[in-house]
């Protein structure tokens, strides 16, 4: 008898936002990724803050039009502004690169 395994890929989309401060190293890798008071967009993504996870890049983008709209202030608003989805497998590579 023969056993055969099949493997069923999920790929989740998360829906990130950058996390706010920055360690001194992380300084150099945007305008304002040394402030303590402003998001690092510069961070690995495995720093940032995930808002939820999905089936699917449709439904996280529109995950992330419903934080948008449902901001309850200016801060908030701004912070959903920068939100960003990302593939499940990605979110574990490290820093972004250049025009991601």
């Amino acid at each position: 008898m023969t056993h055969t395994r099949s493997s069923l890929v999920l790929l989740a989309w998360v829906l990130l936002t950058p996390p706010y401060g920055a360690t001194p190293q992380d300084a150099w890798l945007c305008t304002s990724c040394g402030d303590p008071g402003h998001l690092n967009e510069g961070a690995p993504l495995t720093r940032w803050r995930r808002l939820g996870t999905y089936a699917d890049a449709d439904a996280c983008r529109s995950a992330r039009d419903v934080h948008i709209d449902q901001a309850r202030n200016d801060e908030e608003w701004s912070d959903m502004q920068l939100s960003r989805c990302f593939p499940e497998e990605r979110v574990g590579k490290g820093r972004l690169r250049p025009g991601e």
